[in-house]
């Protein structure tokens, strides 16, 4: 899926000053997306879903399309992978997965934390250790270094392009 964001040039430190916010001080581009999929998603119409876009440069067809691929998912889970097993506690627990995902009853659908465990534990190889420049001059202020690449420059519309050595991390490492 391409860039959700609308990007006039004439408001980019707004549209940045919204994704921050979205982020809510996790410094995940992740969490900034589901975010603004779930308070898109807690609008009932189409025209609340598309006020909102608007007001948040915010593409509403990429929103929809987001929201299907969300649809197969749940499909899929109901569907094709509780079904696939013959192991009773498998087909069990994909039947559960399906239920939470179908009432978004999931008990831990808010916490940050675990989700970004599990976001770790799967992406697992793009972790990267953020490494930030004590010079105001640099051009890149921020970089990252993985075990097998040094110098990897951070996106420019992440929500962590703007860090700074005197900012307050909660963690040096980052899923590029």
């Amino acid at each position: 899926i391409e860039n959700r964001f609308v990007s006039p040039m004439d408001k980019i430190q707004e549209i940045n000053q919204i994704r921050r916010s979205f982020a809510n001080n996790t410094m995940s581009d992740h969490l900034m997306l589901l975010n603004i999929y779930q308070e898109w998603k807690s609008h009932r119409n189409l025209r609340e879903k598309l006020k909102f876009c608007q007001e948040n440069f915010l593409n509403s067809n990429h929103m929809k399309m987001i929201d299907k691929i969300r649809n197969q998912l749940k499909y899929l889970i109901q569907n094709y992978f509780a079904s696939l097993t013959s192991n009773e506690n498998a087909s069990q627990y994909f039947s559960l997965v399906y239920r939470s995902f179908k009432d978004d009853a999931n008990k831990n659908q808010h916490n940050s934390e675990l989700i970004c465990a599990i976001m770790c534990a799967g992406l697992y190889p793009n972790i990267a250790r953020i490494r930030l420049s004590p010079s105001k001059a640099s051009k890149r202020p921020c970089l990252l270094e993985t075990k097998y690449e040094k110098r990897i420059s951070i996106h420019p519309r992440s929500v962590n392009s703007k860090l700074r050595v005197n900012d307050r991390l909660q963690t040096n490492f980052v899923i590029r």
